[in-house]
């Protein structure tokens, strides 16, 4: 008789061709809306039509492919320069009225303003001598090996005006131990590289890739303006004052929310001139990168001071709103809240007129979709109102259908292991979960989702199913007991014990060793606990950056089902 084996393959179903069509036809009969009710200024509006207009709003369509899309944010950020060159001459003269104001005395104003936050008797070389290293990508390493150890280890950029900085930080601390070794202290690079990261369906999001040690000290100078603001209740740590601040003008109409189209490349630099103290600017100055690489490998001198991918670009922007904003309502006298966070800002209904016509003359254009200066819908920092309440939409931002395969490892009754292949659908995962915390009332999920919900919890292999976490992509959250979840697999790779330390640190040199007390996980095929080997210091003072053995391994192209628990609390991966 033939030994019959396990099937190799689990039965869901299929995503419809045009799947995208069928759930907004099916939204709009089930809710019975049309175009006019996911308009915010239309007198017809209301969270359901918002939901289905909004839903694959932000998906690239077909046509536009990502050269279009690099190409369009390319076009983007050279159109905003442009305006930086007119606003530059038109800054230099300060001519003209703003509601019977002079502009002059405004800004004036404001760079007093501006000063009084910052404090007095400020050395800001020293500032930027705190700096530090993020994770993002600079001109000599790419993301995800340009941490704060690869950047401390390895040879880094800098630009010839920011090189003093880097050999008084030298003289300051014990990084020349490294520097010594190498014979030189840094690569010298006329500026920085354009690039661009997805943004919606239409246009990337432009940005730039700053040289190391110059962004190692615009975040030290970025960090203390970052703090000083908090002093004085703009804490860019925290958008839920911009949101709790929406929410209050969304009820009475008293506060207006405005959000600008490419802030952070529309700060001209006689802008950041005019408004920030002369002792800060000159550092700043100093820590820009004055040449940018465009991709076409040509060098562009840029009108803008800087742009997305600075250490101080969020700070100084939301120093420089602030500092307008607080000008306008004092000069006019006009009462109410004002904060602001990076380029959305939020301030007296009656004020937004003068605002606005301020911050045109400054170069900076609103964003007519997403700034409401009158009625009662308001959105900040993500979140959206209406008479308040939350009508924020669920975004699906990359295609449901996906081209990988997830393996699961199952065992039979007498204990042998078989690997079983299942289409991955993290993606309508997430899609199912959040339109259920999106329906969900109390713990009941609007009825007119049905349709919807149970049309994606077909596609969703049911060993996925039993998900307790409704922001997860790991596994739908249904009631059933909890089964599996993804979990990615990785290439195991020799882990080094090299580790790097901030060497501001006085005393002996720094031993450290790799020791099991990471974080847990379970093996499916033997069902052991294991840790994760991390650092830890035997000797010697130091204090650790963010470097672990996982650094060191590779994502494959598979995906893992892993045994799930109730104590599971599953990732929310941001790119899915």
């Amino acid at each position: 008789m033939a030994q019959k084996h396990p099937s190799t393959s689990r039965s869901c179903a299929s995503l419809r061709p045009n799947m995208e069509s069928y759930i907004l036809d099916e939204l709009s009969v089930r809710f019975g809306v049309g175009p006019s009710n996911g308009d915010p200024r239309s007198p017809h509006f209301s969270r359901e039509g918002y939901l289905v207009a909004s839903l694959f709003s932000k998906l690239p369509k077909s046509e536009n492919t990502p050269e279009v899309r690099a190409q369009a944010a390319l076009t983007k950020f050279l159109e905003a320069d442009l305006r930086n060159a007119r606003s530059n001459e038109r800054l230099l003269f300060c001519e003209g009225y703003i509601h019977g104001k002079p502009i002059s005395v405004i800004l004036d104003r404001a760079r007093s303003i501006c000063a009084s936050i910052l404090g007095s008797d400020v050395d800001y070389r020293d500032v930027a001598m705190c700096g530090s290293f993020s994770g993002g990508a600079s001109t000599s390493k790419r993301r995800g090996v340009s941490t704060a150890y690869f950047k401390f280890r390895e040879l880094g950029d800098i630009t010839e005006r920011a090189m003093p900085y880097l050999e008084r930080y030298v003289e300051l601390t014990r990084y020349s131990e490294l520097s010594d070794a190498r014979g030189t202290l840094a690569r010298v690079v006329p500026g920085n590289i354009f690039f661009t990261v997805p943004k919606n369906a239409e246009t990337d999001r432009g940005a730039c890739k700053e040289p190391d040690w110059n962004m190692f000290f615009q975040k030290g100078v970025g960090d203390y303006i970052r703090k000083r603001l908090k002093r004085v209740g703009c804490d860019l740590n925290d958008q839920t004052l911009n949101q709790r601040l929406a929410r209050a003008g969304s009820i009475d109409g008293s506060l207006a929310t405005i959000d600008l189209s490419a802030a952070s490349d529309s700060n001209s630099i006689s802008l950041i001139e005019r408004i920030v103290p002369y002792e800060l600017y000159a550092v700043l100055d100093d820590l820009r990168s004055p040449i940018t690489r465009l991709p076409d490998g040509s060098d562009y001198t840029p009108n803008m001071f800087s742009s997305m991918g600075n250490g101080f670009t969020f700070e100084l922007e939301s120093l420089v709103f602030l500092s307008l904003t607080r000008a306008i309502t004092s000069l006019f006298r006009v009462p109410g809240k004002v904060s602001v966070y990076g380029d959305d800002i939020i301030a007296p209904t009656d004020a937004t007129p003068m605002l606005l016509d301020l911050l045109g003359y400054c170069g900076h254009r609103p964003n007519v979709d997403k700034s409401f200066t009158t009625g009662f819908f308001k959105e900040s920092c993500g979140k959206h109102y209406f008479h308040g309440l939350d009508v924020t939409p669920v975004y699906v931002r990359r295609p449901l259908e996906s081209r990988q395969n997830t393996f699961i490892q199952c065992r039979n009754r007498r204990g042998g292991a078989y690997t079983v292949k299942v289409p991955d659908r993290r993606r309508v995962i997430h899609l199912h979960n959040r339109l259920l915390h999106w329906g969900s009332l109390d713990g009941v999920v609007d009825p007119r989702l049905d349709g919807v919900i149970h049309e994606l919890r077909s596609m969703i292999p049911e060993d996925f199913w039993g998900g307790r976490d409704v922001e997860s992509i790991d596994a739908a959250v249904t009631p059933d007991l909890p089964r599996l979840r993804y979990h990615e697999s990785f290439d195991r790779t020799d882990a080094s014990d090299e580790v790097v330390y901030l060497m501001c640190l006085n005393g002996s040199r720094t031993e450290s060793t790799l020791v099991p007390k990471g974080a847990a996980f379970s093996e499916i095929a033997t069902r052991r606990e294991r840790k994760l080997c991390v650092s830890e210091i035997t000797s010697g003072p130091g204090l650790l950056t963010s470097v672990t053995p996982r650094l060191l391994t590779r994502p494959n192209k598979t995906w893992l089902a892993k045994q799930s628990t109730l104590n599971d609390i599953p990732r929310l991966v941001s790119e899915l």
